[in-house]
């Protein structure tokens, strides 16, 4: 009777301190092996994509349809509404632009510039920024250099 009594036990404890917890982490990996098997297709996939990309011959310019860096700066300068502020682009040395730019929301000409940056690789060489009609308002002397 004490023999069995004491296999009961040792039987359910080996159960409940081994076996239980085994097949419940068995169950469990198990039920995620569908989704992570999707994982890795779609992984494959965006693989396949990024050496395409990174095999292709197109540079940034190429993808995003800059072209020279006059013709960058004026597409991008539309694109932020900054067009009508332009009052004056000039070449300048080799490969430079200058651009004048008339009353414009400052914020508005930093983040024009930080686009002509990351998409045209276009980049400040001098910039002279003076206070203009109100708050916030500036005119501005900019030389760029780069692109094409």
């Amino acid at each position: 009777m004490v023999a069995t009594a004491f296999f009961l036990v040792l039987f359910s404890m080996c159960y409940s301190l081994a076996w239980k917890p085994l097949s419940t982490g068995i169950e469990y990996y198990q039920s995620q092996i569908p989704a992570q098997r999707e994982l890795v297709f779609w992984l494959a996939k965006a693989s396949r994509r990024v050496q395409g990309f990174k095999n292709s011959s197109m540079t940034a310019r190429g993808v995003m349809g800059g072209g020279s860096p006059l013709s960058s700066i004026n597409q991008s300068a539309r694109e932020m509404h900054l067009g009508k502020s332009i009052s004056q682009v000039t070449p300048v040395s080799n490969n430079g632009i200058r651009v004048k730019l008339g009353d414009v929301v400052f914020d508005d000409m930093v983040a024009w510039l930080v686009l002509l940056k990351s998409r045209y690789a276009l980049t400040v060489t001098d910039l002279s920024v003076e206070h203009s009609k109100g708050p916030g308002i500036v005119r501005a002397d900019i030389t760029f250099a780069g692109g094409q």
